[in-house]
């Protein structure tokens, strides 16, 4: 038999024992459970009791008579007609699985293309598996199980949890699926402070800037012992940021900005999770009458517009705020209703002129009191900067699309404001969902930030970034839109276009007949399933000693895995990767070596990338060179 043949045959019957057998992740996990506990394992053998040559000869063609007539049509288009089978075709070694049962093992599954055996087995006999010279390694049995053992059914693409109605009734997931998730864009929030680096809602979100402007610094996250001054028309109040109630000054920011920026797989993901955000802290959460503001508000709020305009560079502001009512109000008288027409009050004046610096504003229209000191009708209750022109003031809606009122006394909060504004100009623009789920951090959790609660908030607010995440979303699509054409298509293209009025105003904005409205940039690349972006470099030169960097993005938070095969179908290297956050990862590196330490040949191989979604996994070739 020629030399070369019988290298390759004997490596082909029979593949040397991985070192260790089971992987020290799969080792950790198994010592948190009893010793007696039963799980299921794959157990991969080393070779299927075939030595000689003519052994696996016959073998072959002990198998070939049992191949049908269509399977030899298939393999012919394929094969040569003396090579119909191979040593994927030989069924698993019987001694070998018999071995197994006599030690307790009970064999459920048999793959002669894998050459291994699914067992059930106590956790304790799995050491004396090892041992065994002809098992080659041992994995554990994927499965998805809930902490009850409850079978649950995994989702195709993102897993939007709580967040997947709200985002629905604006059509968001069509333009999530479609690679549009707000990339590229920079999208400021002016809010009362953001705790983005604690809150594991918003772990991986791409925060580029941040100012405080009622501290003059550049934190916006709660500061234990920061105590704030703000002049009330009369005195200076001394602020501790804390309410009496144990909300902290962080709590309404940190929930909007998890509705726009929320990146947690099954619990909240925001309107635009791919944008770029910047932080403005402008707002108290409490003041000495509540429901009333410090008129140095509306200074800070001028401030830090500006600030994201011509700093940072936002191409959207959020605003889930609005102001009426002023601290001491016979220093400093509430804004007329009739004077809320853009023009009058500082606020107005500036956010009417943000659409001639390439600025959308999208802003809330309110939320009106039927009793209580604040008491007013929905029709004269719209705040400002909501009365400005040129801009997206943004109303409530229930998960059925109507108008959000309810005529309740016991809450004073009883609906979204209406339009129109003090001169008669038709207001809301659109709305969007009013209760949105968002998360935060438990009121009295910190300073440890580990309880993370789903909320189901109420009000203009919610409404206001969400939409604001539309239109990020549709920025992406067309960069070279500026916000005129940005406000125009969305209000063309929401639920009430054909008849708009002063209580829905152009109706519920639609993300995704927004995008399609014209020919948008295709996105780099849609984040809808799991996904091997590319290979570096290409082909993959191993005689450098540099490294192949194997590029990857995951839709779901999830611990994905890199397998790497020959085109035949043997495995040479994997590599499970922890968990990871959703999104584009750091490239993985391998060194062109299998899981023995060995230096690979030039060819062809096969990588997979596969998560703990098992319905979801990606496959492409790549090339070795020396």
């Amino acid at each position: 038999m020629n030399l070369l043949f019988y290298v390759i045959l004997s490596t082909q019957l029979y593949t040397s024992p991985l070192e260790p057998k089971v992987s020290k992740g799969f080792s950790e996990w198994l010592s948190t459970k009893s010793q007696d506990s039963k799980i299921k394992v794959w157990v991969f053998y080393t070779d299927k009791g075939i030595k000689e040559e003519t052994e696996y000869k016959k073998a072959l063609v002990k198998v070939e008579a049992l191949l049908s007539p269509n399977v030899k049509k298939n393999r012919l288009v394929v094969r040569k007609p003396d090579m119909l089978c191979d040593f994927t075709d030989i069924p698993v070694y019987k001694p070998y699985m018999d071995e197994l049962k006599t030690m307790g093992g009970n064999i459920r599954v048999t793959s002669k293309w894998l050459n291994a055996s699914t067992v059930i087995i106590p956790v304790r006999l799995l050491s004396e598996i090892a041992k065994k010279p002809y098992v080659y390694k041992i994995e554990p049995v994927r499965t998805l199980q809930s902490s009850t053992g409850t079978y649950v059914s995994v989702k195709s693409g993102i897993d939007y949890g709580s967040s997947q109605k709200q985002l629905e009734q604006l059509n968001l997931i069509k333009a999530h699926n479609s690679g549009y998730t707000g990339s590229g864009v920079i999208l400021g929030i002016l809010d009362t402070g953001f705790e983005w680096r604690k809150n594991k809602i918003l772990e991986g979100i791409n925060v580029i800037a941040e100012r405080d402007f009622i501290g003059g610094d550049d934190t916006t996250s709660y500061q234990e012992n920061q105590i704030d001054s703000v002049w009330d028309g009369v005195n200076t109040v001394i602020y501790r940021e804390e309410s009496p109630y144990g909300q902290k000054q962080i709590s309404h920011g940190t929930a909007m900005l998890s509705l726009l920026g929320g990146r947690a797989s099954n619990r909240c993901i925001g309107a635009a999770f791919g944008a770029s955000f910047a932080l403005a802290k402008t707002e108290l959460l409490w003041s000495t009458q509540e429901g009333f503001d410090y008129i140095a508000e509306e200074d800070w709020w001028i401030a830090g517009a500006e600030w994201l305009v011509d700093s940072v560079g936002a191409s959207i502001i959020s605003s889930s705020l609005g102001y009426r009512r002023w601290i001491n109000p016979g220093q400093t008288p509430a804004y007329a209703f009739d004077s809320l027409d853009g023009k009058h009050y500082p606020l107005d004046i500036c956010a009417s002129q943000l659409w001639n610096k390439g600025v959308l504003l999208v802003t809330a229209m309110g939320n009106y009191y039927v009793s209580g000191p604040l008491a007013e009708t929905a029709d004269t209750s719209i705040v400002s900067p909501a009365s400005a022109d040129s801009i997206l003031a943004v109303g409530g809606v229930d998960t059925l699309g109507n108008w959000v009122h309810m005529d309740n006394t016991t809450n004073p909060v009883t609906g979204s404001s209406i339009g129109p504004r003090g001169d008669g100009v038709m207001k809301p623009e659109v709305c969007g969902p009013w209760a949105g789920n968002y998360a935060m951090p438990e009121p009295f959790s910190y300073p440890d930030y580990d309880s993370i609660v789903d909320y189901n908030g109420r009000g203009t607010s919610d409404a206001t970034a969400l939409v604001a995440g539309v239109c990020a979303c549709v920025k992406q699509a067309y960069p070279d839109w500026g916000p005129m054409k940005i406000r125009e298509v969305i209000m063309k293209t929401a639920s009430k276009a054909a008849s708009p009025n002063d209580t829905l105003g152009y109706g519920i904005a639609n993300a995704y007949a927004a995008i399609n409205y014209e020919n948008p940039e295709p996105p780099v690349l849609p984040l809808n399933r799991n996904r091997i972006l590319m290979f570096s470099p290409a082909p993959y030169r191993i005689s450098t000693g540099e490294k192949l960097l194997i590029h990857y993005q995951i839709i779901n938070t999830s611990c994905p895995h890199l397998w790497i095969y020959t085109v035949s179908g043997k495995l040479i290297w994997d590599k499970s990767l922890g968990q990871k956050l959703m999104g584009i990862q750091k490239p993985e590196e391998w060194d062109g070596k299998t899981n023995n330490g060995e230096r690979v040949s030039s060819g062809v191989y096969v990588c997979i990338l596969t998560t703990t979604d098992v319905e979801d996994k990606d496959v492409k070739k790549f090339v070795v060179i020396k």
